[in-house]
């Protein structure tokens, strides 16, 4: 729940490279960068909920301290509203995601938008599933399964969101296999 850890995390993220590959090499049809890049995202997404997982399991039992779960972790009744505005949020990463394709510079912005959306819900996911198992009254581990399954629901949808709006981008542009 801090503010630097976040932007951090955001900044650091392995998930882009992925993403890039896989939107272009979709529109220009070119499959093996497509396959490639698809099989880079899924051991990026397993190796950040698993890092997740990780430290969920050694850092659990101190949240009881720190009031871990916190906040920016916790249900609330508004996830749906929640998941239209990181729709909308990702929207926007593929439309730069676009656009920085094909002008120049832009990478890192890119990068950092692409990251917002992604890494944090899916080490969120692995924190939370680890908590559920670990640590919650047996009361609430329900709700923190749910609340982790919600954390992958936020990542795939960002995903999915970031690599059409960025297809459509190039469409627009006339990117095309040709």
């Amino acid at each position: 729940n801090t503010t630097v850890y976040i932007v951090a995390a955001m900044l650091v993220s392995p998930i882009m490279g992925p993403i890039l590959g896989m939107t272009l090499g979709y529109r220009i049809a070119d499959w093996p960068l497509f396959k490639n890049s698809f099989i880079s995202e899924i051991k990026m997404a397993v190796t950040a909920f698993l890092t997740g997982l990780f430290y969920g399991f050694i850092l659990g039992d101190v949240g009881k301290t720190y009031n871990w779960p916190t906040s920016a972790m916790s249900p609330s009744d508004s996830q749906g509203f929640n998941m239209v505005v990181s729709i909308i949020v990702s929207a926007a990463a593929g439309v730069v995601l676009g656009v920085s394709l094909t002008a120049t510079g832009g990478n890192a912005l890119v990068g950092t938008a692409i990251s917002a959306g992604l890494l944090p819900p899916i080490v969120n996911a692995g924190m939370l599933i680890a908590y559920a198992i670990a640590y919650a009254p047996k009361e609430k581990k329900d709700t923190f399964y749910e609340m982790g399954n919600y954390a992958i629901l936020f990542y795939f949808s960002h995903d999915v969101t970031i690599i059409i709006v960025a297809n459509l981008v190039f469409w627009l542009k006339d990117i095309d296999p040709r």
